[in-house]
């Protein structure tokens, strides 16, 4: 998943194993950083998640902050 910025691009990467998608990995162009954009796509991770019955397993340092930030998504782990 990305998000092309005026700065760059920003993504998450994953994979999906079984019923699990494991988050490896964030990327936010420094100047986007403290703006909102790696939650942006978070939240579109969860959303994929969810709508394909999946759990998710974070694998990532932002990802297990998001959580601690968005603990309505805290059920959705593995």
């Amino acid at each position: 998943m990305w998000k092309t910025t005026e700065h760059g691009e920003a993504d998450l990467l994953y994979r999906i194993d079984g019923n699990v998608m494991i988050i490896y990995h964030t990327f936010t162009p420094v100047k986007d950083r403290g703006h909102g954009v790696a939650a942006e796509i978070a939240l579109e991770a969860f959303a994929y998640a969810k709508k394909h019955n999946l759990k998710v397993k974070p694998d990532c340092p932002y990802i297990l902050h998001f959580i601690e930030v968005h603990k309505e998504y805290a059920s959705m782990l593995v």
